[in-house]
């Protein structure tokens, strides 16, 4: 199909122009990039929306601050905690290590890698954690968290022990063992109250010291040999923001900056300790400022300083430093993550450089894995849509668009003592050609579009027959509503089962050399073709999605991936939380599924009988008053292969097998006396069993087929009855 090229504010006027209730071309232009009405597909080219003015102004500051010591250096009251809380355990990369002392060498190790806990909290938005090396390389305990039994010892063996030595009347506030403590925090309903105990900072140095004797006189103990702490304070950016045009200016700010850190004098000189350098550019004419892709590697060489070569090896896609955060689902617009390495530090000894937007503070939500808020995939299949959090997306964005522009961010982790020079050397002329400046209506109108699209879409789903929601097609389009939604305002999920739905949904390429630029991943991976060349591929400059069947009972893919790539079960399972027939089972309880083996049951279901040879008299005669059996819900759709028509039979020869299946169940099912040794009540062989006609329940001489019966002469009144309560 031709391609024509839009700028995003044309895309989204045509979009507006497309909306109708009477068709589906406003989700097919938003979500495929497909205009059905003019016939071409839509290519989003943002790169007319180039900052080309002068139009900003750049703030630097310091952010963020990580201290490794082995001692405590902070000079205020600390909040200790008696029972550490274990959703505050450091798991995830701060990208430093430390070297830790093996037999012959030191070895690096990544610090989120080393079991730990929160020790301590001070000031606003500081903390301590506790680290113990030896556990790393602990054959038991290799690649987990310290265990509880560690914690609970090294409470009642170091920690309450040192208090009881420093502060002896203070000792009586914490509780007398581990268990005790843990036995106060847990509530009645079953979620803990984690309290903590004030320490002053007189004590700090005299409690690690005590502490340090009571790990190395306690039996039971050597695995908290040399612990040692990380000193934390993170999202302080805003408190310090200074001018860059002299040293004295930034030498000031950080001496500042650690004063307000409640850190104790010459702190700096125990340890290893790192800071994050900011740079915030912002529009003055309140423009959403994003970084351009294509721009990456030369703004990395201009914050670290590097030769061209290696900003170009450190910000290939397929390199190991790199990631890309793709923003709003635009390919020209990204963010991205790199961890130099020793080789492209560069002057200010880099550990570790971010360039991100201030948009995603508007969604920041920790919760498990992810940073911002998320839709779950009950949410999107769940009975209610639009569901409450698409319309309170709705409701953020529109509101967003009356105040809310964003400011383009650089940050940088070098060494405490590179701090003063780091980012102060920005060539002005570079920030301005890498930044990409929309209009505010523009930039959350698109967003809004795209989720209004998707919202629409998992409504028409929800509407549709349920056995129909739950075909492959139609749940691989409602996975990729889902990673979509979640997309807008957070880099597009990349994992084994993601990669898995990305080739399943999204236009392929097999090129030897495809554009990096409309790449998400390049790994060439794959879990149920052999064909491992293929890549998902966005070359439109919008993540569109490949061919959508919205003139269907229920929207779901179409049929159109050339190379059969489907949803794998490991990545269905991981989307999904469960199998695709335990999916179908729960949410339509008529498709059939396999039989569950149950060891202490039997089966009691009947099975159908077939009523062969000669054609049966049919006993109803519903058709000519008008009846007739209403047509099952199939997917009609142009491109399913053809399916084998059912029996054409009409009602009145379905309600005559059924009737004749009943008498046969009702004769099967016949109990017999207690003890299984004992003959059935009804003496006919199970071969004449599956003949019976009205004729066995019609004779009044009951002894012919029965050896024992009750019986009753039934009144109209109990026949009215009986129909009754079978209807």
């Amino acid at each position: 199909m031709e391609s024509k090229t839009y700028s995003l504010q044309q895309f989204i006027a045509t979009a507006k122009a497309l909306d109708s209730e009477e068709n589906f071309n406003f989700q097919t232009f938003v979500l495929t990039g497909v205009n059905a009405v003019a016939g071409h597909r839509a290519f989003v080219d943002v790169t007319s929306d180039e900052l080309v003015d002068d139009d900003f102004t750049m703030a630097r500051d310091y952010d963020s601050l990580i201290g490794i010591t082995e001692t405590l250096v902070v000079d205020t009251h600390i909040c200790i905690y008696p029972i550490p809380n274990p959703s505050e355990v450091l798991r995830s990369t701060i990208h430093l290590k430390f070297p830790i002392e093996q037999e012959d060498h030191l070895e690096q190790v990544s610090i989120h890698k080393i079991p730990n806990y929160q020790f301590c909290t001070w000031s606003t938005r500081c903390q301590v954690h506790i680290f113990f090396p030896k556990l790393a390389f602990n054959a038991e305990n290799r690649g987990k968290q310290v265990s509880e039994e560690c914690r609970a010892a090294f409470y009642e063996k170091a920690l309450r022990p040192s208090i009881e030595q420093l502060l002896a009347g203070e000792a009586v506030d914490w509780a007398p063992s581990y268990s005790a403590e843990k036995f106060r925090a847990k509530k009645n309903a079953g979620t803990m109250s984690y309290q903590t105990k004030v320490l002053s900072q007189f004590v700090l140095c005299d409690l690690v010291t005590v502490l340090r004797e009571q790990v190395s006189e306690e039996p039971g103990l050597e695995w908290a040999e040399d612990f040692f702490f990380t000193h934390t304070a993170r999202g302080l950016k805003g408190a310090k923001r200074h001018s860059f045009a002299e040293e004295s200016d930034t030498a000031e700010a950080l001496s500042s900056f650690l004063d307000a850190v409640q850190l104790s004098p010459g702190c700096i000189d125990q340890g290893m300790w790192w800071i994050d350098v900011g740079m915030e550019v912002y529009s003055e004419s309140g423009l959403c400022l994003q970084w351009s892709t294509a721009w990456h590697c030369r703004v990395v060489q201009e914050i670290l300083e590097i030769e061209e070569s290696t900003a170009e090896r450190i910000t290939g896609l397929g390199s190991s430093k790199y990631e890309k955060d793709i923003c709003s689902h635009l390919m020209g617009v990204a963010g991205c993550r790199i961890e130099p390495g020793q080789q492209a530090e560069g002057p200010y000894e880099a550990a570790y450089l971010q360039l991100y937007t201030t948009d995603k503070a508007l969604m920041y939500c920790p919760e498990g894995s992810h940073h911002r808020k998320t839709i779950t995939m009950a949410e999107a299949m769940g009975p209610t849509q639009p569901t409450k959090f698409v319309e309170g997306l709705l409701s953020l964005l529109r509101e967003a668009m009356t105040c809310n522009s964003s400011n383009a961010r650089m940050e940088v982790r070098v060494p405490i003592s590179k701090a003063r020079h780091a980012l102060t050397q920005i060539d002005r002329d570079v920030i301005q050609q890498s930044l990409i400046g929309f209009k505010r209506s523009d930039w959350w109108n698109f967003r809004m579009q795209r989720l209004e699209a998707i919202s629409r879409t998992l409504l028409q789903q929800q509407s549709g027959p349920t056995n129909l929601c739950v075909g492959p097609n139609a749940l691989s389009l409602t996975a990729a509503c889902v990673w979509l939604v979640n997309a807008l305002h957070s880099r597009p999920e990349n994992d084994a089962a993601h990669r898995s739905l990305m080739r399943a949904v999204s236009p392929l390429t097999d090129a030897p050399n495809p554009d990096h630029h409309a790449l998400i991943v390049v790994s060439r991976d794959s879990s149920n073709s052999s064909d491992e060349s293929v890549l998902p591929y966005f070359a439109d400059g919008v993540i569109f999605l490949r061919e959508i069947r919205f003139q269907e009972h229920v929207p779901r893919m179409g049929i159109d991936n050339a190379y059969g790539y489907s949803i794998d079960s490991a990545s269905f399972k991981h989307l999904f939380g469960s199998t695709e027939e335990e999916l179908r089972y729960r949410y339509h309880r008529g498709v059939v599924s396999q039989t569950r083996v149950v060891t202490n049951k039997t089966r009691i279901t009947a099975n159908r009988m077939e009523f062969g040879g000669e054609e049966q008299e049919t006993i109803f005669d519903l058709a000519l008053r008008g009846f007739s059996i209403p047509r099952p819900d199939i997917d009609d759709g142009s491109d399913m292969e053809d399916v084998e028509e059912e029996s054409s039979d009409g009602i009145d020869a379905k309600l005559t097998k059924l009737w004749r299946q009943f008498l046969v169940d009702i004769a099967l099912k016949t109990p017999v006396p207690k003890g299984t040794s004992l003959d059935s009540y009804l003496k006919l062989t199970l071969a004449e069993r599956q003949e019976v006609t009205e004729e066995l329940y019609m004779d009044l001489c009951l002894s012919k087929a029965w050896r024992a019966c009750f019986w009753k002469l039934a009144t109209n009144a109990d026949r009215n009855l009986g129909v009754i309560r079978t209807t």
